[in-house]
């Protein structure tokens, strides 16, 4: 599937990307090192098999984690920071205090509620060539959520990935 989008690209634009982010959803932390073992060398291998002549198209990549799985929920610490439900207000990152030492993690709230608590995306960068900063893939992430094309409100989670769950939910009921 990245051969034929990279393929597109490059008919629509008439060149290659310099720099790819991917992001992948629906998988546990116990499964981060399976990503980086069998589905990053595969990423690596369709970057070959675009220019099969120099075999040398590497553009560079960061693959970065979203789920919505988790236990964690953040509060308000103060009125002055809540919204009109009492929860905390679109736009929250929280990057210290409940989220690993070692890993390159964050929750962002991009979304305000509609219904009851709000429930943070968690984001994980698992591989990271283009070395982002945590104030970029932030901004990047937050800014992204708002490009929906179906509503003016910002959704839930990273733009790519809520589109590939809306495909991943239509066709399952065509197979």
């Amino acid at each position: 599937m990245i051969v034929e989008r990279l393929q597109a690209y490059c008919r629509h634009s008439k060149v290659l990307p310099e720099r790819m982010i991917a992001f992948r959803d629906g998988v546990s932390e116990g499964q981060y090192g399976e990503v980086l073992k069998d589905e990053l060398p595969q990423i690596f291998a369709a970057f070959r098999t675009i220019d099969p002549e120099s075999r040398n198209y590497h553009p560079i990549l960061s693959m970065i984690v979203c789920g919505k799985r988790h236990n964690e929920r953040f509060f308000p610490t103060d009125s002055a920071y809540a919204d009109k439900d009492d929860n905390t207000r679109p736009g929250i990152v929280v990057d210290k205090g409940v989220t690993s030492v070692l890993d390159f993690d964050l929750y962002l709230q991009a979304h305000a509620g509609l219904l009851g608590m709000v429930k943070s995306t968690h984001y994980v960068v698992l591989y990271d060539e283009s070395e982002l900063g945590a104030d970029d893939v932030q901004q990047g992430v937050h800014s992204t959520s708002y490009l929906y094309a179906r509503t003016t409100k910002v959704v839930t989670l990273v733009l790519p990935a809520f589109y590939a769950d809306i495909l991943c939910e239509r066709a399952r009921y065509w197979i």
